[in-house]
């Protein structure tokens, strides 16, 4: 295959990764504490078609030379950490963290962590997750009880 076509070739490729990524940056928009991401690239190799300083033919030296990049290609798809905005939700067991940190959660026995401040009451009130990870240290929230 020409240099040229294998080159733009992963070009394209790489720009499909790209889309896909925002793709999905887009679709979670509206998910809790969902964090973007971005597309790392590096350059591949370049072949040398003349070295530069070389001699020519006619005794003259090449200042800068021939080198013909051969593409891109993607490394990584990392997460950015970054603090997004409070947003008043009206609901009294929503949380936010602000600067670093994750909330602690129990789920069949293994502990998770999250930055999804969503929480719920469970039919025992216990505060968790909408899957049901109770947060750790458990905080139950005992029912009202009817004024006397």
């Amino acid at each position: 295959m020409l240099r040229g076509l294998w080159s733009a070739a992963s070009g394209m490729s790489a720009q499909k990764l790209t889309i896909d990524v925002i793709a999905n940056n887009l679709a979670n928009v509206n998910t809790a504490s969902f964090k973007k991401s971005r597309p790392d690239f590096q350059d591949l190799m370049y072949q040398t078609i003349s070295q530069s300083g070389s001699i020519t033919s006619a005794g003259n030296q090449i200042p800068s030379g021939i080198f013909i990049g051969m593409g891109t290609m993607p490394v990584g798809v990392q997460k950015i950490f970054t603090q997004g905005d409070f947003q008043d939700t009206k609901n009294e067991l929503d949380m936010a963290i602000e600067g670093k940190g994750f909330f602690k959660v129990m789920s069949n026995e293994e502990e998770l962590y999250t930055r999804a401040g969503n929480f719920k009451l469970d039919s025992d009130g216990n505060v968790c997750t909408p899957n049901g990870d109770k947060v750790q240290p458990e905080i139950s929230i005992p029912a009202e009880k009817p004024e006397q």
